[in-house]
């Protein structure tokens, strides 16, 4: 019975790591449609995202004048603290440059399975 129990919380730990790690691919690859994007773009064709608003379309065109055109991803999970965030977003995707970064708050829909832009904020680099 011990084993029997050890196997299956084995089995959930692995299964649920790899969703994570899937939904962390997931995100990232929206990072990365959200630099390709352009004013021509239709802002809901966007693969996994429902919608993208102008400003952080007119945030991210800044970040493609004034950065080096190298942008690194990351997430993390829960969301920015009070006053920018409100507990409800699944996750936090960073678009890091050297200009600046932007943090896109994010919860997956699970009626149309994409993800919901909540809010973003934009962080000025010291330089």
């Amino acid at each position: 019975m011990i084993r029997f129990t050890t196997i299956l919380i084995l089995l959930i730990a692995s299964l649920s790591c790899k969703n994570q790690s899937i939904n962390e691919i997931r995100i990232k690859k929206i990072g990365q449609a959200l630099i390709q994007i352009d004013a021509t773009t239709d802002r809901s064709s966007i693969h996994d995202i429902t919608y993208v608003g102008e400003g952080l379309l007119n945030e991210i065109s800044q970040l493609k004048i004034h950065s080096n055109n190298r942008y690194e991803h990351s997430v993390r999970s829960g969301d920015i603290i009070k006053p920018f965030g409100d507990n409800t977003a699944d996750c936090i995707l960073t678009i890091d440059t050297d200009y600046k970064d932007i943090e896109i708050r994010l919860v997956y829909n699970p009626d149309n399975n994409k993800y919901d832009i909540l809010g973003w904020r934009a962080l000025a680099k010291n330089k």
